[in-house]
């Protein structure tokens, strides 16, 4: 909450509720599809997985892009820069990042798994500060070692079980 706030949690409930609440959903089906492919990458690879789970995905956004194509503007649909940007963050940012949680996910149990969910707001704390040169709060800093914190200890904790 600190870090996706960015330190003011009068926010968290009042400008950006929709954003909030979707972020709360993607962990929640983040945890349903890491306890659901647990057994699947038993029989198979994580890349076939990977191709599979995105296949559906895809059939289940279709009605969404049906939905958004009349507020697309059409002549910037294919400039090289929107569709580089589109395609990377799809293929190499969604796609690739799932093949890599599905590889770590057929070598660790599901639970040791779970807390690294908690890590993806951090990574977008880096990239904002990485790419943008934006300057984070000190209560972002604190959120970001908690939650660095917390995943190590429960790394901890599974390394005595």
């Amino acid at each position: 909450v600190l870090v996706v706030s960015g330190g003011d949690l009068s926010t968290w409930w009042v400008g950006s509720t929709k954003g909030n609440l979707l972020l709360a959903i993607s962990g929640l089906l983040w945890s349903v599809y890491t306890l659901c492919a647990k057994p699947t990458l038993q029989r198979i690879s994580p890349g076939a997985l990977t191709i599979i789970t995105s296949l559906i995905s895809a059939l289940v956004l279709i009605p969404f892009v049906v939905v958004e194509v009349p507020r697309v503007q059409a002549p910037s649909l294919f400039q090289p820069a929107p569709f580089a940007s589109a395609v990377m963050l799809g293929v190499g940012m969604s796609f690739g990042a799932t093949v890599l949680w599905n590889m770590a996910l057929s070598r660790i149990r599901a639970i040791d798994m779970a807390g690294l969910i908690f890590v993806q707001p951090v990574a977008g704390l880096v990239a904002g500060v990485w790419l943008a040169n934006e300057t984070p709060s000190a209560s972002v800093l604190v959120g970001g070692a908690l939650i660095f914190g917390g995943v190590f200890m429960q790394y901890e904790g599974a390394q005595r079980t």
